[in-house]
């Protein structure tokens, strides 16, 4: 008779049960996608998921993509697998089109859906033909960030150098500032005008570090430049239409404004030639060389973080560092009364991320449990302010005591949230065609900007005429197609 012989596994299993320990059996396995900073990922996976995978019985595996257009592909891939994704605004509608989103509506109840959207700002955003896709990570959007200190100077002292603005800004529209023009102590109330009489007031005014240029933005040609080249089309008046229309004058208007300030002196040369990223910013605020630029919210924190701690954000700290909307856009042209031929708004692009639920996860329900969990109310909040995302839930916005209790990140939130309610619904065109858009915009910045291509010749001042006929030649052409 053969020795009675128990498999591993059993043996196994009455050793832990004998000993008193317990063993949790994994359910299921899912994998969720995401595009994030390191810190944040860490944050994620040590701070969050482990609640949700102990009570749900899950075990959750984070994976990363470099590149947007990656999304699609891991998507192909192993049915079952990747359970969550994290989609940026601009690849939304074109990964529902190819068929790799789930809409919400195929598994929520009528009653779940009426709940969701009372939860949610925005929501309708990520909604198409009554069709709900996807569920808010974050938003963000540009807004104005500057040294109030360094404003007060402009303020004070712009009248000095009023008659050499005024006969620097006649040599591009041949009649100066516009009439009665003065410069607002606030820049929520600045337009294109503003930024360049504070930027030429900076820049021929000696400070401990001599004179020099005191504005810029993102220069590297990579999306991010882009993207300010679009607002700056929104900012002009333009729409979507315009956007894919290069030889329209809110177009023109975004141009000939980025071109003056390059030609004037009002942008830092550095932001170009030293292809300058975000991270460039940073620093120029750090070392006390730039004194206005357009930041999203989490550039914002990143220099408050470094300035006067994480701990000090939601205190009554002294800071010389402010936000306010972005400047409105208009004409750099002006008719014969000396007023702007064309007016703008302070709208911009309203970007961010969204959660959403892949075609061939097999458990939809289980996914979107977790993206409501990840953006519960006591989750938001935390990483809200630890990164300084823009909140995505009304009971956190509209609660002052959640985000807004004061110091330097309540404005921040203030200030972006604000900026969000005014772009309304303009948001960068989710389009498989629009990295061709947004190249054409890059490649004319590059021509007509970095390689001072304004006028006839470089030494000239940027001409209207010139710049309207080298987009309508050479970049609108492009886009028709």
């Amino acid at each position: 008779m053969k020795p009675f012989c128990k498999p591993a596994g059993v043996i196994i299993s009455l050793i832990i049960l004998s000993s008193g320990l317990t063993v949790r059996v994994i359910a299921q396995t899912m994998k969720i996608l995401v595009h994030m900073t390191t810190e944040q990922e860490l944050y994620l996976k040590t701070q969050v998921l482990p609640l949700f995978e102990r009570q749900n019985n899950i075990k959750i595996l984070i994976e990363e993509y470099q590149s947007f257009n990656e999304i699609a592909t891991r998507l192909k891939g192993p049915k079952d697998s990747i359970g969550l994704v994290k989609v940026p605004f601009v690849k939304e509608w074109e990964l529902v089109d190819d068929g790799y989103i789930r809409s919400l509506n195929s598994f929520l109840s009528p009653g779940e859906k009426d709940e969701f959207q009372k939860v949610y700002a925005c929501w309708w955003l990520g909604a198409r033909d009554n069709e709900q896709y996807y569920i808010p990570r974050k938003f963000e959007t540009r807004i104005l960030a500057y040294r109030p200190s360094k404003v007060a100077t402009a303020v004070e002292s712009w009248k000095k150098f009023a008659q050499a603005i005024d006969s620097s800004l006649a040599n591009i529209n041949g009649r100066g500032l516009p009439e009665g023009y003065t410069l607002e102590s606030d820049p929520n109330e600045w337009d294109f005008f503003d930024i360049y009489v504070a930027g030429y007031v900076w820049a021929h005014t000696k400070f401990s570090d001599g004179k020099k240029c005191r504005i810029a933005q993102r220069g590297k040609l990579y999306d991010g430049t882009a993207l300010t080249l679009i607002d700056r089309v929104f900012e002009c008046g333009g729409d979507s239409y315009s956007l894919f229309n290069m030889d329209s004058k809110a177009v023109l208007d975004a141009f000939l404004w980025e071109a003056a300030y390059a030609w004037g002196g009002i942008y830092d040369s550095l932001m170009w030639t030293g292809q300058w990223t975000g991270r460039q910013l940073w620093e120029g605020f750090w070392k006390g060389s730039i004194y206005l630029t357009f930041f999203t919210q989490f550039d914002c924190i990143t220099v408050l973080n470094k300035e006067i701690g994480l701990e000090n954000m939601a205190k009554d700290t002294a800071v010389d560092f402010a936000t306010a909307q972005m400047p409105r856009g208009c004409s750099i042209e002006l008719d014969k009364s000396r007023h702007t031929l064309r007016q703008g708004t302070h709208r911009v692009t309203t970007g961010g991320w969204w959660w959403g639920i892949p075609k061939r996860w097999n458990d939809p329900v289980l996914a979107y449990k977790l993206a409501r969990f990840i953006t519960n109310r006591e989750n938001q909040i935390k990483e809200c302010t630890k990164f300084g995302m823009v909140p995505v839930r009304y009971d956190v916005i509209k609660d002052p005591t959640a985000l807004f209790l004061g110091g330097p990140i309540s404005e921040v939130f203030k200030t972006s949230y604000r900026q969000i309610q005014t772009n309304d619904n303009f948001v960068l065109p989710s389009s498989t065609r629009i990295d061709t858009v947004t190249q054409c915009y890059l490649d004319a910045w590059k021509k007509i900007i970095m390689e001072k291509n304004w006028a006839k010749n470089p030494r000239l001042a940027p001409m209207p005429d010139h710049i309207a006929t080298e987009l309508k030649e050479n970049y609108a052409p492009r886009i028709g197609k």
